[in-house]
């Protein structure tokens, strides 16, 4: 990721993490694609939300892409791409 993008994202989760607390998050119907060390992901996901202020319940679904590759024995997330809701 590119420092610009890095910041942005960081910025966007520490504000969803202030706003809201996990309720459950899931994945489904992943299919993957193998290449040496790396391998790319791609299904559906579903996160249940509660506000912190108010305590609304909200559920998000939508796609999700993600790349990943194993370095040292550790599994590390390269890339992701997520439909999410416009505000409203």
């Amino acid at each position: 990721f590119a420092t610009g993008a890095r910041s942005r994202i960081q910025r966007d989760y520490a504000t969803l993490f202030a706003n809201h607390a996990i309720r459950g998050f899931w994945l489904r119907d992943l299919r993957w694609a193998y290449r040496g060390q790396s391998a790319s992901g791609s299904g559906r996901y579903e996160l249940q939300l509660r506000r912190r202020d108010n305590g609304e319940q909200r559920q998000v679904e939508g796609h999700i892409r993600f790349t990943v590759q194993k370095r040292d024995n550790q599994l590390l997330i390269e890339a992701i791409d997520y439909d999410w809701p416009e505000k409203g």
